[in-house]
């Protein structure tokens, strides 16, 4: 009985100190949440709404290594967790300069799995997009920026990339170029 108490007691205050934490972070202070959300990891280390909020508080202070490893636990101890994988994608893709290709495809994958949980998920599919438009895919930047407007009609940042990426795909085509994403030499 004592250790049903003692887990149900440590939840508890896990669950406040995330609480408290994500209010700290919803004012832009993570160096406020930073120590709440590390003593709640300790309480509940599998806890996926602390992992996300950890996770949170790292990108925010620029610590993005340390995000990854931190969602990457969130999408395995909730892998059905649409914004853990969200979340994931865009901490892959703040690393700082040393970002790999690697990297952006761990990103890619991420925001796939978390549009087949979420197909609306807001901006993922717009990431999505322009991840294979700076890698020069412009087929799958064409659906990824076509898949936002299906999730927001009003996205004129992706009406107007849609429209640039097909004009570009257009203009290869003319001068002899099959538009599949090539790396210029």
């Amino acid at each position: 009985m004592d250790d049903q108490r003692t887990t149900s007691d440590s939840r508890r205050q896990a669950l406040q100190l995330n609480n408290e934490a994500a209010a700290y972070l919803g004012e832009g202070k993570p160096e406020k949440a930073m120590p709440l959300l590390q003593w709640a990891i300790a309480l509940q280390p599998d806890d996926a709404s602390i992992l996300l909020n950890l996770g949170g508080a790292y990108v925010l202070l620029g610590r993005h290594d340390e995000a990854v490893s931190v969602l990457t636990r969130a999408t395995e101890v909730a892998p059905d967790e649409a914004m853990a994988w969200c979340n994931l994608g865009a901490a892959l893709l703040r690393l700082p300069v040393k970002r790999t290709s690697q990297d952006q495809e761990r990103a890619i994958a991420a925001f796939e799995k978390a549009l087949d949980l979420n197909p609306t998920a807001p901006h993922v599919a717009y990431n999505v997009g322009l991840i294979r438009r700076d890698r020069q895919e412009w087929q799958q930047a064409v659906a990824a920026f076509g898949r936002a407007l299906e999730a927001d009609p009003k996205d004129r940042d992706a009406r107007a990339l849609l429209e640039r990426m097909r004009a570009y795909m257009a203009d290869e085509r003319r001068h002899g170029d099959d538009g599949e994403g090539g790396r210029d030499s």
